[in-house]
């Protein structure tokens, strides 16, 4: 059960205790003493014991007394230990499960739950490194890695996806899953093998994160330090992990779609009329708050409305997209530029002083102002 051969261990209680993980000692050992002074009836507990490899082992240890002696004291206690580590790593992961679950109900970034689905999976595979991607464009993105090292992951954040760019880039150019049992020798991994191997990284699978629609999404991706291949659990929770991923990636970029969508004029790319009153109230607050000021300049096309009916809607949308690409030219990082409605603008100043918010203003008159020469097709 724990690893040893029977001359490696010594019959003596001190053994016994040595095995005890440190955290349930004192409470097993309070038991222990409770039972033998006869305060409970029997004794039977939960504890973690230390296999010889280093990995913990759940017990089951039940024990009574035997052998009374001529005074009816008994002289020494026998009992069992049942290894019940697979029921207590089920009954974790089911608990994990459940929370994660609980998470993506509850809205919590994208980047904390895959954090948790990497710890869980790691939990259930000792010795096992998970990482989750993000595909932007073609662009791999880290969205959780909690146990691979930092340096790798800053590493291989931000290549571009391909055939022969590890199993996660093959994985997501592919939409299959890539198997490597040995990153040393595999050629996916010729380009990216420097970065993994000096932090023991020698096996690594991966599994495409898709959509409900089928589309791919990222890739979830699980590491181990020695060469080899999935076992059939392995392979059933790589594809597990994978679908769990695509849950909280499919929502997660489906609100980043919505808020884009509510934030960003659909026309001219500027910010929509929400997000101005939404900007225009936070700096409201903070200059109450701060006893600064800040600007507001509106920007209306003169005879917008001549140019729609005479040369068509068209014209009138070329004619936008060119005057907000004129305002945000010339607009500073920190200025906030929108399109209310129609042919309104609008544009919020920081504090400033008057000579700069007036040379500002008369840069925003002088693009709007120059010629814009628009023929209808």
């Amino acid at each position: 059960m724990f690893g040893y051969e029977e001359h490696e261990l010594k019959n003596k209680v001190g053994t016994w205790l040595s095995l005890i993980h440190a955290d349930d000692k004192e409470r097993v050992l309070t038991q222990t003493r409770d039972y033998l002074a006869g305060r409970i009836d029997s004794l039977e507990v939960e504890l973690r014991m230390h296999h010889k490899s280093g990995a913990e082992v759940f017990v089951l240890s039940r024990a009574f007394l035997v052998d009374p002696d001529s005074d009816g004291k008994p002289t020494h206690m026998t009992g069992t230990h049942v290894d019940i580590t697979e029921g207590k790593r089920q009954e974790s992961f089911d608990q994990k499960s459940t929370k994660i679950l609980k998470m993506i109900a509850m809205g919590n970034p994208a980047s904390e739950i895959y954090d948790a689905i990497a710890l869980m999976y790691e939990e259930r595979h000792p010795g096992l490194r998970c990482s989750t991607l993000e595909l932007y464009d073609n662009l791999l993105l880290h969205g959780g890695a909690p146990s691979l090292p930092t340096e790798y992951c800053d590493d291989v954040n931000g290549l571009e996806y391909g055939p022969e760019v590890g199993s996660c880039g093959a994985s997501t150019y592919t939409g299959k899953r890539v198997l490597v049992d040995d990153i040393e020798t595999d050629p996916k991994w010729k380009k990216l093998k420097k970065y993994a191997l000096p932090h023991g990284l020698r096996s690594c699978w991966s599994e495409p994160i898709k959509s409900s629609s089928g589309q791919v999404l990222g890739a979830f991706g699980m590491y181990y330090n020695d060469p080899g291949l999935p076992s059939d659990r392995e392979s059933d929770d790589l594809e597990s992990a994978a679908r769990l991923a695509s849950i909280v990636m499919e929502r997660d970029q489906s609100q980043k779609r919505i808020r884009k969508l509510a934030y960003t004029d659909g026309l001219t790319g500027l910010g929509s009329r929400a997000y101005f009153y939404q900007n225009l109230e936070v700096l409201i607050k903070k200059c109450e708050h701060q006893g600064s000021r800040f600007w507001l300049l509106y920007v209306d096309i003169d005879g917008f409305k001549v140019v729609n009916d005479s040369s068509g809607h068209d014209v009138g949308d070329r004619l936008l997209k060119e005057i907000a690409g004129r305002l945000s030219a010339v607009s500073r990082e920190i200025d906030f530029v929108a399109r209310l409605s129609g042919d309104e603008f609008c544009i919020l100043i920081p504090d400033t002083d008057e000579y700069t918010q007036a040379d500002l203003a008369q840069r925003y008159l002088d693009a709007v102002s120059r010629p814009i020469e628009l023929c209808s097709k």
